[in-house]
């Protein structure tokens, strides 16, 4: 079983960076691309001959000790085919992760009167906007508090039992609210 998405979606790709650098400024050297990328020296040197091999990048001669690489009609495309997949593995990613938070606030509203979910307001937080409004759609009530409000959350309208949904990647443990029967990080989730 991968233990991050980048190995479940095989995201981490050198040669696609390496691709996309060079596109982007030819005049790099090995030294200056080893560092924009935190690769090995020789990594770069590895995969920079690799790429040559195959036809994706030539080197040319531009003094005595200066190269420069340059991007192939072949290397352009493969670059595109490496972000096309890219952009697909992380569309996954993310539909899989959403359909995993939808489920789980589902669930904690079948077993609650009261769901309340914090969240920050950044890309996840915008994510799971979007899942509650869904939810509301179809008849599930949720109450939406912002992480500010946390130590607000004494009330929450008289419900009889409360489930906290944290949207954030700060953990929260069920000793830090007395109100809350059921407390569900999202970095359990995910």
């Amino acid at each position: 079983m991968p233990r991050n998405i980048a190995q479940k979606y095989n995201t981490a790709d050198n040669e696609y960076l390496i691709l996309a650098e060079i596109a982007a400024d030819s005049a790099l050297n090995q030294r200056k691309l080893a560092k924009r990328l935190g690769l090995s020296l020789g990594t770069i040197n590895t995969l920079l001959s690799k790429l040559v091999r195959e036809g994706q990048i030539r080197v040319e001669q531009v003094s005595g000790r200066q190269v420069v690489y340059l991007l192939t009609a072949q290397g352009a495309s493969r670059k595109a085919e490496k972000a096309v997949g890219y952009l697909k593995a992380h569309y996954r990613a993310l539909s899989d992760s959403s359909q995993k938070i939808k489920a789980t606030l589902e669930r904690l509203a079948r077993q609650c009167d009261c769901v309340v979910v914090l969240r920050h307001d950044d890309e996840l937080g915008a994510i799971v906007d979007g899942i509650i409004a869904e939810l509301k759609q179809s008849g599930s009530n949720f109450n939406l508090v912002s992480i500010d409000d946390l130590n607000n959350l004494k009330d929450v309208g008289g419900a009889s039992s409360v489930a906290l949904f944290n949207a954030t990647v700060d953990t929260i443990s069920r000793e830090q609210l007395t109100t809350a029967r059921t407390v569900i990080n999202i970095t359990e989730q995910l």
